[in-house]
């Protein structure tokens, strides 16, 4: 069975003395490199927040203090409420860029997804936006379907957002999914306990040990 690994935001911005830390980010990122040198692993995808300067998750741009919520428009003019975030990942900038411990496998296929591109609508996970991609679909799905890939393993930042909303999603889209834990981090620990209870409940495959994701592997 083609299983791939998603690399999630593994970017300057999120690692601490990046736009928005997450702590210890840097050995989730160094985990991920020894994962994608797995021989069941056949193609590796890496997803790269990327947003505009206008984007309308930036506080800054909204008038509102970091990490409220805030309610928004969204293109179809229904509203929302949005997680005001400090600006982060902005197109082109070293904040956006991946950061340098992240290696990956040259003997494998490595393909890389934007997203977070449409200024008017937040996408955590690497499929798009959380209104069912009706405003920003990324080319993760085509691509998965292209290598007839049915299985991933989602490592990378951060745990309790993006790596989760990327696991859910695979899901929800009949991918078999598996995340190792050791290979991720979370912006707290509140948060992260929620998304794992979520992903669980979506069949989501969460592994402590190097043991049991080799385990999960052959398996699949």
């Amino acid at each position: 069975m083609s299983i791939a690994q998603i690399r999630v935001d593994e970017q300057n911005g999120f690692v601490p003395g990046g736009s928005l830390p997450v702590a210890d980010g840097v050995t989730a990122i160094e985990a991920g490199n020894i994962i994608d040198n797995n021989d069941n692993i056949v193609i590796i995808i890496s997803t790269q927040d990327w947003h505009p300067s206008d984007h309308v998750s930036f506080a800054d741009n909204n008038d509102a203090k970091v990490f409220t919520a805030k309610e928004i428009t969204l293109p179809d003019g229904s509203k929302d409420n949005q997680v005001m975030w400090p600006r982060h990942c902005v197109q082109d900038t070293d904040d956006a860029k991946f950061h340098p411990n992240k290696v990956v496998n040259q003997s494998k296929p490595h393909f890389v997804v934007q997203k977070g591109t449409n200024s008017k609508v937040d996408s955590y996970s690497g499929f798009g936006d959380a209104y069912g991609r009706k405003f920003e679909d990324t080319k993760l799905h085509v691509l998965l379907q292209e290598h007839h890939i049915k299985s991933l393993v989602v490592t990378g930042l951060a745990g309790d957002y993006c790596v989760a909303y990327t696991a859910k999603d695979a899901a929800k889209l009949g991918y078999r999914v598996c995340v190792p834990l050791w290979a991720t981090r979370a912006v707290a620990t509140e948060s992260f306990e929620k998304e794992k209870a979520e992903m669980l409940a979506l069949g989501v495959i969460l592994v402590s040990t190097e043991e049991e994701l080799n385990a999960w592997l052959i398996s699949v």
